[in-house]
């Protein structure tokens, strides 16, 4: 599988158990992030063949009312398509327009940024100090929250491809300490979190 493939792949998984979760297991602990891998394929070819957000969103929806016996959670399951479709999107066009999980808080500039995360997975996270949920759980583009965030342009320039698995935290002053400690330990633990 070509290595852009392999990148959308691991991001639907991500999706599915952090955003998707339809049985709640996305702040177990220790994180159970196996629990959605066999829809996985079957959400990947969909996404990979171009089909439209209400067919991925039946499919998704499926899933939970025939193989786990759940009622219907259908625009629930349409809104995580789309999600699925625009990151794909952004993806196929690569950095500035990378995928970015964040919180809504964040993109009406009701919240500030305080750690940007570039995961082992070249994955993106701009969080905010208050408490998470997937509820609030969005995907912008990395260009775009630069442009309602122009502050963050110089951590995130430091967080390159060089650097994936590593995190910047701002400081007291207001200042970016860049790190590689505490990423799995301290963002496992959250209840928002895409981090595997």
């Amino acid at each position: 599988m070509p290595q852009l493939d392999k990148a959308i792949y691991k991001q639907i998984d991500k999706i599915l158990y952090y955003v998707w979760d339809p049985i709640g297991v996305n702040d177990s602990d220790p994180p159970q992030t196996s629990e959605y891998q066999s829809y996985t394929g079957r959400v990947y070819e969909a996404v990979k063949r171009g089909d439209s957000k209400q067919n991925i969103g039946k499919l998704l929806d499926s899933f939970i009312t025939e193989d786990m016996g759940l009622d219907s959670q259908l625009q629930h399951c349409e809104e995580v398509a789309e999600m699925l479709l625009d990151w794909s999107k952004w993806q196929l066009a690569g950095l500035p327009n990378a995928a970015v999980f964040t919180t809504e808080r964040v993109t009406k500039k009701e919240a500030d940024v305080v750690r940007i995360v570039l995961d082992k997975d070249g994955d993106w996270q701009a969080l905010d100090a208050l408490p998470r949920s997937t509820e609030d759980s969005v995907v912008i583009c990395l260009h775009d929250l630069l442009k309602i965030h122009p502050q963050l342009k110089e951590p995130v320039s430091r967080l390159d491809k060089d650097y994936w698995g590593k995190q910047a935290v701002k400081d007291k002053d207001g200042g970016w300490h860049v790190s590689n400690k505490g990423i799995l330990p301290s963002l496992r633990k959250r209840k928002f979190n895409y981090e595997i």
